[in-house]
């Protein structure tokens, strides 16, 4: 008996589904639809097309679905489906008017990707927070969509570039990259991340990698409303995706209405790094370096550098003109010496010729004048001449931009707080989440302002940063030098023991109390057994036991220590670095170092350094 069409009676909904072929025509069109799309991709990549081909046409395919699949309902007729000519037309247009209508949709809620021309969006004026730069940015990190191995450290990378690109354009102001990497994998509210980095607006963005493809989405946020000012995404081929970086930081200061000049565009163009696995090294080797110099970190520090300097020497042999990968290299060298009091002399001058050739080639690829000005500084304090560093240190410091130097900054201490106090409060503008910032402006603020200035600035600390030993280690000094123990007591309790930030504090803490000198000298030999020697740097101790011996009146024990210092191969910074961390003034002669003598004299450093002691607490 033939059977007659399917009125649905006795049968379950699936079987209706199933006769009616509603699931095979779904999961055909869903098949067809996913293929044409990858198609589609592949062809638009090819020949640059813009990103509108593929929303259209995913909306459209979308759109498209529930038709198909009501059109296999209705047609359904003892399994056999018959769609006409017209209706076919038909379906195609709705599903063409469907995609559009959706597409229309977004860009009507969304900002319209921007070009270089006059389509960019213009910085609305509104809302700013007072005190912050209108024309300001953040660029946060950019969120890596990829499953390429080293797919981190490239989106980390083209953030960084972006950045340094952004960092050219004079009349910007560009939120460190600590402070924007602080907030890296955290889902924060842009309004709090504005007003963290003291910024007007944010850039955001993603970045996949597959092959030799990448896609890079990324788009302008003004952080008082979550008005978004500009948008683009970018489809390139691994080489080309170096362009990009300066697309976008063209089109953010096009949109800020900041106006670059040819120098700036010139060094926005050089700030990059353009070989893609040079790139993925670099950012390798900072990692490995912002971990060795963690500010509560317990690893030991070179052994840590070590690993750095693998990856930065592989990215320097890819593209030789990385500048701060040399600059960040040296200080491996010079850590070296820092560290060890038994270093031979052979090891120590061949560790300054390490720092030498490595800074000298940093200086040389630099771009960056205000970066290349402190570098050079660099050079010079690890020379054997000093003339005119103190005036060069000035220069260096009215040079535009946020960047400071490494070694140079301590020679604060030594008659230049008030510059490099300068220095430190624009670190702390431009960078408010790198701790350094704070810890040196207030070594700096202790020489110019005093201690109760001291307290005020860490009242000031941004939340974010957590505790610091080395900030806490200003904070007790400070208020010793107040009289005010049992919050220096309160602090130094929260401090982890086995460094020597907290054997300074503590010491600290029992001369101003007025312990005996021997009760003293005892703690200190307690607290350097206790201490790792990679956590009790060789300089630390020095300026440790001179703490201790000039609250002694033990003047010769200090000058046998400082003559000893003052004869090794780099001896000067060694002992430039013990009288800003000592804060004891002159806690030797300066007649028994005739080298550090000879050295202040031809920079125009004054001596003696800080003494930031409680008055009852100073020898003689």
């Amino acid at each position: 008996m033939t059977e007659g069409p399917d009125d649905g009676e006795g049968h379950s909904l699936w079987d209706r589904l199933r006769r009616r072929k509603v699931v095979q025509w779904g999961i055909a069109y869903a098949a067809a639809a996913w293929g044409f799309l990858q198609g589609l991709a592949y062809v638009s990549g090819t020949f640059d097309w813009p990103r509108e081909v593929q929303q259209v046409a995913t909306l459209a395919l979308a759109v498209g679905l529930p038709v198909v699949l009501v059109t296999a309902w209705y047609h359904g007729d003892q399994g056999k489906q018959r769609v006409t000519a017209t209706e076919l037309i038909i379906l195609t247009l709705l599903f063409l008017i469907g995609g559009g209508v959706f597409w229309r949709y977004d860009r009507a809620v969304a900002p319209p990707p921007a070009s270089s021309g006059p389509d960019l969006a213009p910085a609305a004026s509104s809302a700013v927070p007072s005190g912050v730069a209108e024309r300001s940015v953040a660029v946060l990190p950019f969120v890596n969509f990829s499953n390429e191995p080293d797919g981190e450290y490239f989106a980390d990378g083209l953030t960084e570039e972006i950045l340094n690109s952004l960092a050219q354009a004079g009349d910007l102001k560009v939120a460190g990259r600590t402070s924007s990497f602080a907030f890296k994998g955290r889902n924060e509210d842009l309004r709090r991340i504005g007003e963290t980095l003291g910024v007007a607006t944010v850039l955001e963005g993603s970045v996949r990698r597959a092959g030799d493809r990448v896609r890079v989405t990324t788009q302008l946020v003004r952080v008082a409303d979550g008005f978004h000012l500009w948008s683009q995404t970018y489809d390139r081929t691994l080489n080309d995706v170096f362009a990009v970086q300066l697309d976008i930081a063209q089109n953010v200061a096009g949109v800020l209405e900041v106006v670059i000049d040819d120098a700036q565009r010139q060094r926005m163009r050089d700030a990059g790094v353009k070989n893609p696995e040079a790139f993925i090294a670099f950012q390798k080797g900072r990692a490995l370096f912002m971990k060795a110099h963690k500010i509560n970190s317990n690893q030991p520090m070179v052994e840590s550098l070590v690993e750095a300097n693998r990856e930065f020497a592989r990215a320097t042999e890819l593209e030789p003109d990385i500048a701060m990968a040399y600059m960040l290299s040296a200080d491996l060298y010079a850590h070296r010496m820092d560290d060890r009091d038994d270093l031979p002399d052979t090891e120590r001058l061949q560790a300054i010729e390490h720092v030498r050739r490595l800074l000298e080639k940093a200086s040389q690829s630099a771009t960056d004048p205000r970066l290349r000005a402190f570098i050079d500084l660099d050079r010079q304090i690890f020379s054997d001449d000093w003339s005119g560093l103190a005036a060069r240190a000035r220069e260096a410091a009215e040079l535009p931009g946020c960047i400071n130097g490494n070694w140079s900054t301590v020679l604060g201490t030594y008659g230049m707080a008030d510059v490099f106090g300068r220095i430190e409060s624009d670190q702390r503008r431009c960078d408010p989440l790198d701790d350094n910032g704070w810890t040196r402006g207030m070594i700096f603020m202790s020489a110019t302002d005093g201690p109760a200035a001291v307290l005020d600035l860490a009242k000031q600390v941004p939340a974010e940063l957590g505790p610091s030993r080395w900030r806490y280690a200003e904070q007790v000094r400070a208020l010793a030098s107040l009289g005010r123990l049992d919050e220096a007591r309160a602090i130094v309790s929260l401090m982890s023991p086995g460094n020597s930030a907290q054997a300074q504090a503590a010491l600290t803490v029992s001369i101003a109390e007025g312990r005996s000198p021997a009760a003293v000298q005892s703690q200190l030999g307690e607290l350097l057994a206790a201490s790792p020697r990679s956590l009790v740097s060789a300089t630390s101790k020095v300026s440790l036991t001179m703490l201790v011996n000039d609250y002694a009146g033990d003047r010769e024990a200090n000058n046998r220590l400082a003559a000893e210092v003052d004869a090794r191969p780099g001896g000067t910074l060694s002992l430039l670095r013990i009288g800003e961390t000592c804060a004891c003034g002159a806690a030797w002669d300066l007649d028994r170092t005739p080298n550090f003598k000879k050295r202040l004299t031809e920079a125009g450093l004054r001596w003696p350094p800080r003494d930031l002691r409680p008055r009852s607490a100073r020898s003689g």
